[in-house]
């Protein structure tokens, strides 16, 4: 007996089955009805329009827009390190010499890549920065050049033997530590720093070494000309 209902119930046409179709199609149908009638349904529709049509265009131009304006300022960079004459601006100048006069002054002189307009005029910068800030200018050859000078910029402390073995003063630093920081302060790319001790000096020294623009990798070379 329970064989044969379950076996009319899976029929297709068994009263419980078609009861339960039309409950379905009724709840359906209400829900339907519902939604259309709810205001807030069709906000939450608008709302989903608004951001697929409106708002995710609009955030993937801003992408776009930000990645392109990184680019143009990584180019920019680019040029200025590799094309442009380096020089320091009014305000490193000034940042170099406001930081430098808080401190006793100090006694520099410059070693120079010879046959460079760039370089010279690079260091005729930096001499106006140290002078304002009260530093001298080495009365004994305060301008060497030499083909030797390492590529960008470098300083180089010479100490009395006696000036090498003090200890180091946290509150007046070394012209070299001092020097580091003011351009540091500027923003001026530092490519190398060294102390040596030389037996003939007399006073301690600070040398500035330009040579000339530092290559870096991403620095395309032309070919040279393959002519006959």
């Amino acid at each position: 007996m329970a064989a044969a209902v379950w076996w009319d119930c899976t029929g297709l046409h068994c009263p419980l089955l078609a009861k339960l179709n039309v409950s379905l199609r009724y709840k359906i149908a209400n829900n339907a009805r519902f939604v259309a009638s709810d205001f807030r349904c069709w906000l939450a529709v608008v709302f989903c329009v608004w951001i697929s049509l409106i708002v995710l265009p609009e955030i993937r131009r801003i992408n776009e827009i930000v990645t392109l304006r990184n680019d143009v300022q990584s180019i920019a960079k680019v040029i200025e390190r590799v094309v442009l004459p380096r020089h320091l601006t009014k305000n490193q100048q000034s940042a170099i010499s406001s930081f430098l006069s808080q401190f006793e002054p100090h006694e520099f002189a410059f070693k120079l890549a010879p046959r460079s307009e760039e370089v010279g005029s690079y260091r005729v910068d930096f001499q106006q920065a140290f002078t304002k800030g009260g530093w001298r200018l080495s009365e004994t050859n305060p301008l060497t050049y030499a083909d030797n000078v390492q590529e960008g910029l470098s300083i180089q402390l010479i100490q009395t033997h006696e000036q090498a073995k003090k200890r180091e003063n946290p509150r007046n630093p070394n012209p070299s530590v001092l020097l580091q920081q003011a351009l540091g302060l500027a923003g001026v790319r530092l490519n190398g720093s060294g102390t040596g001790g030389d037996a003939n000096v007399t006073q301690e020294l600070i040398i500035i070494s330009i040579g000339l623009p530092r290559k870096d990798s991403y620095v395309l070379t032309l070919p040279e000309d393959q002519g006959s």
